[in-house]
């Protein structure tokens, strides 16, 4: 994708739907060949309805662009990062009801977009690098059936901590990369069983 050209995804469309299982975009900016990645790339990646796995970090995807997106109904994992998604965004991933591993970047979401994610019940695994301010939404997610690791991101602080009784499934707590967390953070959640907890 760092070759001359690369930024017309119209090729794409010349694969098999299930000719890929997985597929990584990461724009390099250092790259002389380096391009945007946003809705008119994206457009064309719905065309790969057999990916199991998609990572599209340091993009600049928008709600329109995951859209397209939706059609990827046999998507497992998936990994976003762009600045630019708001909570329109996350209702099109809440349509992909097979993810199992979900990490979310800095992005324009908020509590509230979180509830278009209630509907993924075969969610394992979901990472939070900038989690906002919890409530209902927040809440919802983690209460997902089969949410048994939760990766804690720079943002996640006591009060989300605070709220973790509500996961149910949770196995394991991952805040390696927390800065936020407070002395008195650990105390909300020593009421759960938690096989794995890592932290700094």
């Amino acid at each position: 994708l760092q070759a001359p050209g690369a930024a017309d995804m119209s090729w794409v469309r010349k694969l098999a739907p299930k000719a890929l299982n997985e597929l990584v975009i990461f724009p390099q900016s250092g790259n002389a060949n380096a391009y945007p990645f946003g809705d008119s790339q994206a457009k064309h990646l719905g065309h790969l309805t057999g990916l199991t796995s998609l990572e599209l970090m340091f993009v600049q995807v928008t709600a329109r662009g995951m859209r397209h997106l939706e059609s990827m109904t046999s998507l497992k994992q998936l990994r976003v990062y762009s600045p630019e998604l708001t909570n329109a965004g996350l209702e099109s991933i809440g349509k992909l009801t097979s993810l199992e591993v979900l990490s979310l970047g800095k992005m324009k979401w908020n509590d509230q977009g979180l509830i278009h994610l209630t509907g993924l019940k075969s969610l394992e695994e979901v990472n939070l690098v900038h989690p906002g301010r919890p409530g209902p939404g927040f809440d919802a997610l983690i209460s997902l059936p089969n949410l048994n690791y939760i990766g804690a991101g720079s943002s996640f602080d006591d009060r989300h901590l605070a709220r973790l009784n509500k996961a149910k499934s949770l196995r394991a707590l991952d805040l390696q990369t927390n800065v936020t967390v407070t002395d008195a953070g650990p105390v909300s959640y020593t009421h759960l069983t938690l096989p794995t907890i890592c932290s700094v």
